[in-house]
């Protein structure tokens, strides 16, 4: 009976430890599995937004007098999508003259750590053969009127599990005509922003790189430098102009892979093997010294018989 507790205890044992070592095993897969689910980029809101102008101005009082103008937004929430803007505007007057600036864009999510983002024929057409004194100009932008549309040509804002990098490389050429007073686009995040091209040309190509932190709300962002505008005119002048310029940018996020979660401590060691307590040895001798009195006493029994 002493020997089936024994062993039945080592069973008992080895379970457990079975046991222990599947329990500890799968602790182990569930932390790596949480760490690889929250290494990922959560994609909160995107847009574009385009606000182009024509204007005119009088050459007495500088007073405007014509403000035409179009604007055109896109937007998606939580969800990454498609988005397309287009904006055209015209402006007139007594003399024949015609001035008009427009444009079109769009954006594209591959995922929430990839995407496109062009812009075509940005720009502005002036036929003015006789300004009788008053001051002609168009904008393009996608903040000219504040509080009216949300400022930025293009932005991404999403929150970011690790730390890791926004890499954005950008080709901003010009499409027909001249490019001054074309300025191009901006980039920019929560630490600022760069400008790309200049007053006398947009022409320009690089990448920039944009750190952030683990855990940041990340804002990034495309705009118009400043108020991109451009106009001319003065008493019995004639005013003839006309540019448009292209950008295409391509961006990706890489997160920072975290540390390895540490390995699961190993099981403990199997107990040693069960010893009987003093007090089942002591009960073991004295089963043993009565067995042997008992054989001794039935030997002199057996001989006294004979």
């Amino acid at each position: 009976m002493l020997v089936k507790i024994i062993l039945g205890q080592h069973i008992s044992s080895r379970r457990l430890d079975v046991h222990k070592n599947a329990l500890f095993s799968a602790i182990g897969l569930i932390g790596m599995s949480l760490t690889s689910e929250a290494l990922a980029v959560v994609p909160l809101s995107g847009s574009m937004a385009l606000r182009v102008g024509a204007y005119r101005v009088t050459g007495v009082g500088n007073v405007r007098i014509v403000d035409n103008y179009d604007v055109d937004t896109d937007s998606w929430s939580a969800t990454p999508q498609s988005l397309a803007i287009s904006a055209a505007t015209t402006g007139t007057d007594a003399n024949g003259g015609l001035w008009s600036a427009s444009g079109t864009g769009s954006s594209n999510w591959v995922s929430a750590t990839q995407g496109t983002v062009s812009f075509q024929n940005y720009g502005w057409s002036f036929s003015v053969p006789n300004t009788n004194g008053d001051f002609i100009g168009v904008n393009l932008d996608g903040h000219f009127i504040p509080g009216q549309i949300n400022g930025y040509d293009w932005e991404y804002r999403f929150k970011a599990a690790g730390a890791g990098t926004f890499t954005i490389s950008y080709d901003v050429s010009l499409a027909s005509g001249n490019g001054l007073g074309l300025q191009g686009w901006n980039i920019g995040s929560n630490s600022g922003s760069i400008t790309l091209g200049t007053a006398l040309s947009p022409v320009t190509s690089g990448q920039k790189i944009i750190s952030f932190s683990a855990g940041e709300n990340v804002h990034v962002f495309l705009s118009g430098q400043g108020d991109v505008a451009v106009g001319g005119g003065g008493p019995g002048t004639s005013y003839y102009r006309t540019g448009y310029m292209n950008g295409a940018f391509s961006w990706s996020i890489t997160e920072s892979a975290p540390p390895p979660p540490p390995p699961p401590p190993p099981p403990p060691p199997p107990p040693p093997p069960s010893v009987p307590e003093p007090a089942s040895w002591l009960m073991m001798i004295s089963g043993f010294g009565l067995i042997g009195a008992a054989l001794r006493r039935q030997a002199r029994k057996q001989v006294t018989d004979w």
